[in-house]
């Protein structure tokens, strides 16, 4: 009887570490591809700055002082847009932010797309991009405001990049017990690999992107979806239509 005992315990206590190491092995992927994405999703944009800031100077020198100040906006919003995107890095990486979320508030939906869009009014005016939001003022849901923000963030950012010119209406709908948040814009569309890892509910595709593929904004969109308990549907319409599934709110 004891040997049956102590072999049952071995083998939940293998079984607790073999869950533990793939846990582990997961995070390190996940900071693997974060560390990468800093290439792309910083270093770039840093380096344009300094192009940008010495044309800039050009324009003072030759006294076209308005579009010098332009300039100047639009840099700004960017260098604030970078800040930005580096601190959404830090929260999302944090041990306590992998685990689950404390921070659980009544969030005025309206009010946080909004401070977001803001973020990006020069860049999508240098763009000629177009943001449009459908929102009553007192639309509230139940979540963590800070990772919330950051799938937001990230989503507006790659749809005003993705192409020149481009439109991005976010709206809500709902069902008898769900809110939908739902972005959607009049670009490319996504690759269909994407969207099947994106609609995919195999936790082991979590912490890595599809081969082939750059950029942080949508492994953030899968993973703190999923911290957040919220359910992601992505289609093409022909441009991406990306909804967030709130359930039971």
């Amino acid at each position: 009887m004891k040997i049956r005992e102590r072999t049952e315990h071995l083998e939940k206590t293998l079984s607790i570490l073999s869950d533990s190491e793939k846990q582990l092995e997961q995070q390190v992927k996940l900071h693997i591809h974060v560390i990468a994405s800093i290439s792309h999703d910083i270093r770039a944009p840093v380096r344009h700055t300094s192009y940008v800031l010495e044309y800039g100077q050009r324009l003072i020198e030759e006294k076209k002082y308005d579009s010098a100040v332009t300039l100047l906006k639009q840099i700004r919003q960017a260098v604030d847009n970078m800040y930005n995107m580096i601190d959404n890095l830090v929260t999302f990486v944090k041990p306590e932010v992998r685990g689950v979320t404390n921070a659980v508030t009544q969030v005025n939906l309206g009010e946080l797309i909004n401070n977001k869009i803001l973020l990006f009014e020069h860049i999508a005016a240098a763009n000629n991009a177009n943001i449009k939001y459908e929102i009553a003022g007192g639309e509230t849901i139940l979540t963590d405001p800070k990772l919330l923000g950051i799938i937001i963030h990230n989503l507006i950012d790659n749809a005003i990049k993705i192409r020149y010119g481009n439109t991005l209406q976010i709206y809500i709908r709902r069902t008898p017990s769900d809110l939908h948040l739902i972005f959607e814009d009049n670009g490319p569309g996504l690759p269909a690999e994407l969207i099947r890892w994106l609609n995919s509910s195999n936790s082991e595709e979590d912490s890595f992107l599809p081969a082939g593929y750059e950029g942080l904004g949508l492994l953030l969109l899968k993973q703190i979806s999923k911290i957040l308990h919220v359910d992601l549907d992505v289609t093409n319409r022909p441009g991406a239509t990306i909804q967030l599934i709130f359930r039971g709110q």
